[in-house]
């Protein structure tokens, strides 16, 4: 038996296109998140969906919050479990709770406890855990049999594996809780590059890929009783040409 969890992150929705970054493609992020959510529900069936973050790319523009709760109507047609967190490109904590809703504290699936958390904010685009965070962490992990996966925005990885400009200030305290507690995964988003399963010393981290920027995706990872832990990424392009190209699904008038 394994546990399937689908990450979607890093959504941007804006009202207009991003001209600093046209590779963003946040004006779509509506119609983006409704194709991925049909796609998760008829095909990929997962056991949980993890939303990462940055739902909304300026929250402070006049329609910042009214497309913040067009997502929110979007989210509700998943037909799974789902968990939805702030990113540093969201409204605050409270505004963004009245909206999406608050996180539960936790989420068990199938013998495997799933761990959200809300970090503060850190320059760089980095972020940090309060020891108030800490403690929660290590007291769900202490008082779990089980395996435990910790779902945050910002990465978190090995800070000597380099493999992303941003982490956490305190990594190295909370992957020690991790070792100690029964942690076997982090899955993060904020980069939009996301980066592939690193396995540690017995501890995996992911970073899902952003759904605004080609070949928006989502990461599909299952989990296996053993803690074994495997992934690969569900893109909304389909191959052409034999496979010698990529075509989006948003060309030929759909949306591009």
């Amino acid at each position: 038996m394994k546990v399937k969890v689908a990450v979607v992150t890093d959504l941007h929705f804006s009202k207009f296109p991003n001209s600093a970054i046209p590779s963003r493609k946040g004006e779509f992020a509506g119609e983006l998140l409704r194709r991925m959510v049909l796609r998760v529900n008829y095909a990929l069936k997962p056991d949980l969906v993890f939303i990462g973050g940055d739902l909304v790319d300026r929250p402070e523009d006049v329609n910042g919050l009214e497309l913040l709760a067009e997502l929110k109507q979007i989210i509700g047609l998943v037909e799974a479990p789902t968990i939805v967190i702030r990113g540093n490109h969201d409204p605050g904590k409270r505004i963004f709770e009245s909206i999406i809703g608050k996180p539960p504290d936790f989420v068990d699936v199938k013998g495997i406890r799933f761990v959200p958390f809300f970090d503060a904010d850190e320059p760089g685009c980095n972020a940090s855990r309060s020891d108030c965070e800490l403690s929660r962490m290590r007291k769900l992990g202490a008082e779990f049999a089980g395996s435990l996966v910790c779902l945050q925005h910002v990465p978190l990885f090995p800070p000597e594996n380099g493999i992303c400009p941003y982490n956490y200030k305190n990594a190295a305290d909370i992957i020690e809780i991790m070792r100690e507690t029964g942690y076997i995964l982090a899955l993060s988003g904020h980069y939009h590059n996301g980066f592939r399963l690193i396995d540690c010393q017995g501890l995996n981290y992911i970073a899902g890929r952003a759904l605004c920027e080609k070949p928006f995706a989502c990461t599909l990872i299952e989990i296996g009783m053993d803690g074994a832990v495997n992934w690969h990424e569900d893109s909304l392009t389909v191959p052409v040409d034999n496979g010698e190209k990529k075509a989006d699904i948003f060309t030929a008038g759909n949306v591009f």
